[in-house]
C-alpha cells in the first residue's frame, strides 16, 4: 500500500528538520573545535618557544598527568581497581606517547616534500573525534553525585577527575596542532644572545682602540 500525499508530506516535513539540524550541529562543532584548536595552535607556540620542546612531549605530558592521576585515583577501588587502571592507562599512555612521536617524524618528513603522509592524517581525524569525547565525558563527570551514600564529601575527587580527564582530551589538541621543530629553550637562548652581544662590543672596542689592546 502506497502511503498518500499527507503522510509523504511529513516525512519530507521531518527529514527535512532533521537535515537542518544536523547542518547546525556541524556548524557549532565546527565553530568550537576551530576555537579550540586556536587555543591549542597557541599553547603549542608558547610551550616551543619557552622549553624549546616539541607537540609530542606536550601531548605526553599532559598525558602522562592524565594517567597517573587516573591511576592514583584508583587505589580507592582495591587492588583490582589499580591493577585494571595501571594495565589501560599504562599501556594506553605507553602506546600513545610512541605513536605521537612517530607521528612528529612522519609529518616532519613529509611537510620537508610538500606531502602529506596518510598515517599522520589518519591519526589527526582520530584526534579530531577523540579529543572531543573526553572533554564532553569530563564534563558529564561534573553532574555525578558530589557525597557518597554515607555522606562524605567527593568533590575533590570530581574535580581531579574532571582535570586529568581534560588533560587527556586536551593533548588530541595538541596533536592536531602546528608541529614546531625543537630549538634551545627561552633562557638558553637569552644567554647566547647576552654572549653575542658582549663579543660584539669586544670587537667594537678593538677597532675602536687598537692601541688599548695592542
Amino acid at each position: 500500500m502506497r502511503p498518500d500525499k499527507f503522510t509523504m508530506r511529513i516525512c519530507v516535513r521531518f527529514i527535512s528538520i532533521d537535515t537542518s539540524i544536523s547542518v547546525m550541529l556541524k556548524k557549532a562543532y565546527r565553530g568550537i573545535d576551530g576555537l579550540l584548536m586556536y587555543g591549542a595552535n597557541k599553547f603549542v607556540h608558547s610551550w616551543n618557544w619557552t622549553t624549546g620542546r616539541t607537540r609530542a612531549e606536550l601531548a605526553d605530558l599532559l598525558l602522562l598527568s592524565g594517567s597517573a592521576t587516573l591511576i592514583a585515583k584508583s587505589f580507592q577501588d582495591g587492588p583490582w581497581g589499580v591493577g585494571t587502571s595501571c594495565v589501560f592507562y599504562g599501556l594506553g599512555h605507553s602506546y600513545a606517547a610512541l605513536n605521537n612521536l612517530e607521528i612528529d617524524k612522519l609529518e616532519e618528513v613529509s611537510s620537508a616534500n610538500g606531502m602529506k603522509h596518510p598515517t599522520v592524517e589518519l591519526f589527526k581525524h582520530i584526534y579530531r573525534y577523540y579529543g572531543p569525547s573526553l572533554l564532553v565525558v569530563g564534563a558529564l563527570s561534573l553532574a555525578t553525585p558530589s557525597t557518597w551514600p554515607n555522606g562524605d564529601s567527593r568533590t575533590g575527587e570530581k574535580i581531579v577527575g574532571v582535570a586529568a580527564i581534560t588533560a587527556c582530551g586536551i593533548h588530541a589538541y595538541v596533536m592536531r596542532a602546528d608541529n614546531l621543530p625543537p630549538r634551545k629553550n627561552v633562557l638558553s637562548r637569552a644567554k647566547d644572545r647576552l654572549a653575542e652581544l658582549i663579543s660584539r662590543r669586544h670587537q667594537i672596542d678593538t677597532l675602536s682602540f687598537p692601541e688599548l689592546t695592542g
